[in-house]
């Protein structure tokens, strides 16, 4: 027993990663010079007190970092490629993998899912993993997208990506349940209005409205702000409650 819920931020980019593949831009050429910094597409490992093993979402090939990792369960928000490519070798793991997702999804991997044992859920679908109590609830982007609430110990995780602020309903049910650790979109820097993801500004109006205790940035692109600029813009601006995440960050509820 761990008894604390930790979570290792595998990606943290957008579906271009950062550095963007021949990218001029300062971003991409800050990340070369600093390659901590670097992002890959965005996937997140949460171990439970009893050493469960949860995927949200799996944007990445994580079967050479993670050879012998048995997971009990993969959570995906939507089908959106950034967010599922690293499943195409999931798929011939030697055990069986749980997976929860919205119906709507890739062909080839409902068709043949091989060893992933796929379970279909909707908008406040209740579940449990081990000890770990899940909820999905309904984000605003292009495609069906679902969020996670974790529950463990009394502790809560809030999973919000990628969406572009909240659907009502969703709100409502998040201040209601009080997350604890709340991880949310800010694909965008400030000003950019889009109607797909979050800037930063709107990332944070979000945990903050929702009285997070710890507030972490997520699903960064290439076009955003880097790293360092990020993070001494919401310490000005919004205090030590908000991080900028990065790729092998390890946080704990």
């Amino acid at each position: 027993m761990v008894n604390k819920m930790f979570l290792y931020f595998i990606g943290t980019g957008g579906s271009e990663g950062v550095p963007r593949h021949n990218g001029t831009d300062e971003h991409s050429k800050l990340s070369e010079v600093y390659s901590f910094i670097r992002r890959k597409q965005p996937s997140i490992l949460i171990i439970g007190d009893d050493y469960e093993n949860i995927l949200i979402d799996v944007g990445t090939d994580i079967t050479q970092m993670f050879p012998r990792l048995k997971l009990d369960a993969i959570l995906l928000t939507h089908w959106h490629h950034d967010h599922i490519a690293g499943l195409y070798t999931l798929r011939w793991s030697e055990n069986k993998i749980p997976l929860y997702a919205l119906p709507d999804g890739d062909k080839e991997i409902i068709t043949s899912p091989k060893n992933l044992q796929i379970n279909f859920i909707n908008e406040f679908s209740k579940f449990k993993i081990g000890n770990i109590n899940v909820t999905s609830f309904p984000l605003n982007h292009t495609v069906p997208t679902i969020g996670y609430l974790l529950e463990e110990n009394k502790k809560k995780v809030a999973i919000i990506t990628d969406t572009k602020l909240l659907p009502e309903k969703t709100e409502q049910f998040l201040k209601k349940n009080k997350p604890d650790l709340c991880i949310i979109d800010a694909i965008y820097n400030i000003g950019v209005n889009a109607s797909n993801h979050n800037n930063i500004d709107e990332a944070c109006k979000i945990g903050l409205e929702l009285h997070c205790n710890k507030i972490v940035l997520y699903h960064i692109a290439y076009h955003n702000m880097d790293f360092f600029t990020m993070t001494k813009y919401v310490k000005e601006k919004y205090g030590e409650n908000i991080i900028v995440s990065y790729d092998g960050m390890i946080l704990y509820v």
